[in-house]
């Protein structure tokens, strides 16, 4: 892993909010994982092939599997309390150099009848 500089912007039905941090990335052909910290949380993402792999841990734990056309199968903890999450995906593209990603995921979070419309835009640079 080295050194990368890693901007997030992401919307949840609408609230827009944007993230700079330092973060970790490693590229290995046409896979790359980046880290950072958000806060006392740990952030991991990871893509390879056709899916993006989501995991967060400290204030509250997540995982999500992004996959265009799929509904999958997360999971989201909260103050001790673990539940299933879905991730319904509409669109997801990356672009990999051996100095950069570029990530953008449009999804929807689905808690039982209750649906998020998300989207994320990524930048990690070394």
């Amino acid at each position: 892993m080295k050194k990368c500089r890693i901007t997030v912007a992401s919307s949840a039905d609408g609230r827009e909010n944007e993230i700079v941090r330092d973060g970790e990335m490693e590229i290995n052909g046409l896979c790359a994982k980046i880290r950072y910290q958000d806060g006392q949380a740990s952030v991991e993402i990871a893509v390879e092939k056709d899916q993006a792999i989501v995991t967060r841990s400290g204030d509250y734990d997540m995982r999500l599997t992004l996959r265009k056309g799929e509904i999958c199968a997360g999971a989201l903890g909260i103050m001790g309390s673990q539940g299933q999450v879905f991730t319904q995906t509409h669109k997801l593209s990356y672009s990999l150099t051996e100095r950069s990603l570029l990530l953008s995921a449009h999804y929807d979070l689905l808690f039982g009848d209750e649906r998020q419309v998300m989207k994320i835009r990524l930048h990690a640079r070394l």
